[in-house]
């Protein structure tokens, strides 16, 4: 709703129609954005602050109508509720890091991931008095675009805690200390070994591959060598009679026998010129042809000469014919009598043969290759096992890695507990930053005020070395201070057991959020993600329960099937292309998700009052005296 002091022309309102105004344009009188999306109270975004109250049942829903910024510099003004500014703002653009696998070791380490900007100012109550730094931290979106502030901000309060008196429990915390200090040395040496045996699955896994192709190569070859007529004893059966070639028993004629022994077992030896030799197995002799002249008789003889070879023609089907090396005839069966004989009728089916292999081995190709198969079948399996060790081994170190920044975040808690007992004489003390707002596109807006920094002059912020953003004030004795805020910072997750699905919060921060899945159905499923701090409750109807179907709808990276329905309180914000609250990911052994809620892998336990909770963002109360640089001055407040 805009108020002009003038009657506007039809080209300024066509001009200006669907953009979001300044709110300093010349002539706007009040200018009422309804964008606040809770509350009862509606600012007006014009310096006069004519702001207004809602009455009656009415409800805030998401606007279908498009709205864009204007070309200009957008203007956004706000109010700290209880407080008056008492110096100017101080801004900086950071980044919040996140730890990840990442590098030759594969350790995690802290990742530049999202931009912030952080916002402080000195401050005083209406008397005048209470002097505090204000802090807001903004999230800044893929466009540049801060987040969208409220127009009344309520900090919540951030004082240093007193000293404990309570000696036992101090005693008590440093010696959890001192164990977890000791159990975590324990678990980065095994952590370390696990590494050095887990660095060795790529090369494990090549070796597994080598040894299995040449496995499999072998027992190819070995398949076609046992097809290989030339590696077993033989019989050549005719094809006209059904009766096998054997020699006499005087190693001279050939006969055709009804025998089915060794005496009609042949072995084919390669010779020169594409020509084999016949030996037969009993009698160690070859196979002869007879003279040059048509129709000699085919003899046996234990000689190597042009005589015993052959030239294996391959006729029709299965059928071969033996030509003669010696005179270009063929071996036959006589017209009468059942000895072989040389003769010029290749057409002639008494010169055809079957070749019938038997079982019987006449050398030792295939047992060669047989035993090699078996040997490297043997180390292929040996390096199967070692590969599944390694894997064993691998899921072991992620226990171990879960374990030790379980350990970690406890270690954090008992220090910072520790710091709040002692006053910070033996600790930093470190003081979480609330989450105070998310606006309709989801960017969040934390904030604090901060009781410990009684600054009455602007403070200014600065880039640290570590990572670290770093306040500098001058307090109300003229003392020049400094405290540090941690910018590494954690997503809560959330993981849907026996499915390899898991939910990271799209957000990082406080975020305490549950996911439960449930339906009656074997292949569709309904999800509800609700944030209890915020109220926001995220309802999925009919998704699939193909655990990669699901990620990609979530993530608004793959088709969103029509039955699938999406809705999302309070309804200012949006699921039209995406969640909201999460982003999932998918493991590679993944299975079909099942009804249930999800676990909490890291997220929002809280290990004491004032110390942060998992995934917060957090204002590390590290406060100096910047004269003598001791956290012990007793010029300190």
């Amino acid at each position: 709703m805009r108020i002009w002091d003038y009657a506007r022309s039809g080209y300024e309102i066509a001009r200006q129609n669907s953009i979001r105004l300044i709110g300093n344009e010349p002539g706007l009188v009040g200018y009422w954005r309804f964008d606040e999306g809770a509350g009862n109270t509606v600012f007006d975004q014009t310096d006069r602050g004519y702001d207004g109250t809602i009455y009656g049942n009415a409800q805030w829903v998401a606007s279908e109508a498009p709205i864009g910024d204007s070309a200009g510099i957008p203007r956004s003004s706000f109010s700290l509720t209880g407080r008056t500014l008492v110096g100017s703002l101080a801004a900086k653009l950071y980044y919040q890091q996140e730890e990840q696998a990442t590098g030759y070791d594969n350790n995690r380490k802290p990742m530049k991931k999202n931009a912030r900007v952080m916002v402080t100012t000195a401050t005083q109550d209406s008397s005048g008095n209470d002097p505090a730094v204000a802090t807001l931290d903004l999230a800044v979106s893929r466009e540049g675009r801060l987040a969208r502030l409220p127009d009344a901000i309520t900090l919540p309060v951030l004082e240093k805690p007193q000293a404990s008196n309570d000696l036992t429990e101090i005693t008590n915390l440093e010696k959890d200390i001192r164990n977890l200090t000791d159990e975590m040395d324990e678990l980065s040496n095994e952590i370390a070994e696990l590494e050095l045996d887990v660095a060795r699955i790529p090369s494990v896994t090549a070796e597994k591959e080598t040894l299995n192709n040449q496995k499999n190569q072998l027992l190819q070859q070995k398949v076609v060598e046992e097809k290989n007529y030339m590696n077993y004893w033989c019989k050549l059966k005719l094809r006209t009679t059904g009766t096998y070639m054997k020699t006499s028993a005087d190693n001279h004629y050939i006969f055709l026998s009804n025998e089915n022994n060794d005496n009609t077992k042949w072995k084919f030896e390669n010779w020169t010129g594409g020509r084999v030799r016949l030996r037969s197995k009993v009698r160690n002799a070859y196979l002869q042809s007879g003279d040059k002249n048509e129709r000699c008789f085919c003899l046996s003889s234990i000689e190597h000469s042009w005589w015993t070879g052959f030239y294996l023609e391959q006729s029709v089907r299965e059928y071969v014919r033996l030509r003669t090396y010696s005179s270009g005839l063929y071996v036959f069966k006589q017209y009468s009598g059942n000895r072989l004989v040389n003769h010029n009728d290749r057409n002639h089916w008494n010169a055809f043969f079957t070749i019938v292999k038997t079982s019987e081995s006449c050398n030792n190709v295939v047992s060669n290759l047989q035993t090699q198969y078996n040997r490297k079948l043997s180390d292929f399996n040996v390096k199967v096992a070692e590969y599944n060790s390694l894997l064993a081994k691998q899921n072991l170190l992620s226990q171990k890695q879960a374990l030790k920044l379980e350990k970690e975040n406890l270690l954090q808690a008992k220090e910072d507990q520790l710091g709040v007992l002692t006053g910070g004489a033996q600790n930093e003390i470190r003081l979480p930053m609330g989450l105070l707002h998310i606006d309709a596109s989801g960017l969040t807006v934390n904030g604090s005020l901060m009781k410990f920094a009684t600054a009455i002059k602007t403070p200014t912020l600065l880039d640290g070395s570590t990572g670290e953003l770093i306040l500098y004030y001058p307090d109300n004795s003229g003392q020049f201070m400094v405290a540090y805020f941690q910018a590494l910072v954690a997503r809560t997750q959330l993981q849907f057991p026996n499915s390899g699905l898991t939910l990271f919060a799209s957000v990082a921060g406080k975020n305490p959020i549950t996911a439960t899945i449930s339906g009656g159905r074997n292949d569709i499923c309904n999800l509800v993600i609700t944030n209890s701090d915020r109220g926001i409750t995220e309802t999925w109807t009919n998704l699939p329960r193909d655990p990669q179907q699901l990620a990609n709808i979530l993530n608004g990276t793959g088709e969103r099937p029509e039955r699938v329905t999406a809705t999302i309180v309070p309804a200012t914000y949006s699921v039209k292309k995406r969640s909201m609250q999460v982003l999932a990911s998918v493991s590679n052994n993944s299975s079909n998700v099942t009804n249930g809620e999800a676990a909490i892998i890291t997220g929002r336990e809280a290990f004491g009052v004032l110390t942060p909770q998992e995934g917060f963002t957090t204002l590390k109360l590290r406060v100096m005296c910047c004269l003598c640089r001791q956290k012990c001055c007793p010029k300190l407040p």
